[in-house]
């Protein structure tokens, strides 16, 4: 029941090296906000090794400083004095090492490893990591970014901070270009911290950059509040003009968009343009971007005649060829309204940004226009479709580490399963993405999982549970102003209610919708509407 964000869950199982007892320690410890290990797991492990000889117990700490797991030549090559060739040693060590025939070794438990490190010398360990970080160096020859994650550790605990930040930035970018997201906002934030202790060595342009690039990473990542964070600093390392200022309160924008706040995104958005003048042409495609995320957040709220012409005007505005992404996105918000809208093109139109994002090669982008057309489908009763176009979505968000979007697949899929009748299928596909979005804090999320969670377990017959989570649903997107949701929610309030035999219940609940779906012009609610009244006007015995 913590609430914890989904990296660190997943940080918290690999590090508990599959010991039950050492897994439950740290989610004690991490629900508590404390940021070492418990003292009694230390306490048990250290004991072990204190019955070690010495000279066994100096080769684990060598070992421990080396890392998780390592080769015996790179121990040989960095700390000459090692007693690498003394197989007895090795053997005595077995119940913390285990070796291979290639000359690999691994630490069987990663609190062994741990606690031998922590009992060597602070300036003891600061040399041992210099000498090894030294060995990579030589072994790197022209190539040092094959060990630049293991340099920028090694030279970052050596205090050998100018080394480190290069190091760090270098691999950051590495395990950025295989989205390996999480890893990289470790070394993006190990690059700045690295810099802080260099007393301003880096241009601040430099290190703007590399903010900017944290916030990116733990953006896609889910980690909204270190995304924060790092943008703040990147604005104040770029200044309020430019084009690089623009930029960054684009991003900042979007993330406001991620976490509901719309008022206040709308409101950072719009400081776009002022940054950009006297910038040319160098800004245009910041200031359409920023267009199209309004047209977001009028998606959000629910006013899609709003967001169809927002975009239309970025569509007439953009160069297909200067500003092809920009123009995709549009497209792709023009596909949701125009579902909403029952608009002739719908289906089409989000078809041209699918193409355009498989030719950038944007992942995230095409995973969120491929899901939009799920959408299409599923509304037209092609739930086939609809599982093929979620299916593709979530695995390019998995490819692009995009654990928030891919949690959103998890959901959508799981509409079908529920209408399927696989409840526990279902069930099971929404508990997951619940886990993924409360660890982000993604209010949205968080309320759409709920309510479908509520719509399953009254198909269940679980009234009690399926009325607290649907009442939970109401709440959270009232309170964040996305009135584009509230029909779908209130559907599903209105279903639960008819389960029950509630026919005058849910038609208070329906009855003002209708109204509201007329104004706004979306069909869709208001078929979904009539169906709902219509059965509950039958359930009340009113039969025309």
């Amino acid at each position: 029941d913590e609430v914890l964000p989904a990296p660190v869950v997943d940080a918290i199982v690999s590090r508990s090296g599959g010991n039950p007892f050492f897994l439950l320690e740290l989610v004690g410890s991490a629900a508590e906000g404390e940021g070492e290990l418990p003292t009694s797991v230390e306490a048990a492990v250290a004991a072990r090794i204190d019955h070690l000889q010495v000279r066994d117990r100096r080769l684990l700490g060598y070992a421990a400083v080396l890392g998780q797991q390592f080769s015996l030549d790179l121990m040989a090559d960095a700390l000459p004095d090692a007693s690498v060739d003394d197989v007895d040693a090795w053997q005595r060590l077995s119940e913390f090492l285990e070796t291979s025939l290639g000359g690999k070794v691994r630490f069987r438990q990663p609190i062994v490893r741990d606690v031998a490190y922590e009992g060597l010398p602070f300036e003891r360990r600061r040399q041992l990591h210099e000498a090894i970080g030294e060995a990579l160096e030589r072994r790197a020859r022209k190539r040092p970014e094959r060990f630049a994650e293991l340099l920028s550790l090694h030279f970052d605990r050596a205090g050998i901070f100018a080394k480190a930040w290069e190091y760090s930035v270098m691999a950051a970018e590495r395990a950025r270009r295989k989205f390996a997201n999480v890893d990289a906002a470790e070394l993006y934030q190990r690059a700045l911290d690295a810099e802080d202790s260099m007393e301003g060595e880096a241009p601040p342009e430099e290190r703007a950059k590399v903010a900017e690039a944290l916030g990116d990473v733990t953006e896609v990542a889910g980690m909204y509040d270190k995304a924060e964070s790092a943008f703040v600093e990147a604005l104040r390392l770029v200044g309020d003009t430019g084009p690089d200022a623009a930029r960054v309160l684009l991003k900042r924008g979007i993330l406001r968009e991620r976490t509901s706040d719309y008022d206040e995104g709308i409101e950072i958005l719009e400081q776009v343009g002022p940054a950009l003048e006297g910038a040319g042409d160098e800004g245009v495609e910041i200031g359409l971007e920023a267009r199209v995320e309004i047209a977001a957040i009028r998606s959000r709220q629910g006013d899609m005649e709003q967001t169809v012409a927002l975009c239309q005007e970025v569509v007439t505005a953009a160069d297909a060829e200067a500003h092809p992404s920009v123009l995709a996105h549009a497209y792709y918000l023009m596909e949701f309204a125009y579902t909403r809208l029952n608009h002739p093109e719908r289906g089409t139109i989000g078809e041209k940004a699918a193409e355009i994002y498989r030719e950038l090669g944007e992942h995230v982008k095409l995973g969120n226009t491929l899901n939009n057309l799920g959408y299409d489908a599923f509304y037209l009763g092609k739930w086939d479709k609809a599982f093929e176009y979620w299916t593709e979505a979530k695995e390019t968000r998995d490819k692009a580490g995009d654990i928030i979007g891919s949690a959103l697949q998890k959901n959508n899929l799981s509409e079908i399963a529920m209408h399927r009748g696989d409840l526990a299928q279902a069930r099971s596909m929404l508990e997951h993405a619940l886990r993924v979005w409360r660890g982000a804090g993604y209010e949205v999320g968080v309320a759409y999982a709920s309510a479908n969670l509520g719509l399953v377990a009254s198909r269940e017959g679980k009234r009690d549970e399926a009325r607290q989570l649907l009442d939970t649903s109401v709440d959270v997107f009232t309170a964040a102003g996305a009135e584009a949701y509230l029909p779908d929610i209130r559907v599903r309030y209105a279903e639960f209610l008819l389960a029950g035999a509630e026919a005058d219940a849910a038609l208070e609940m329906l009855e003002p919708d209708i109204e509201a779906s007329l104004e706004s012009g979306d069909t869709l609610a208001l078929s979904t509407l009539h169906r709902l009244v219509g059965l509950a006007r039958f359930q009340k015995g009113d039969v025309e």
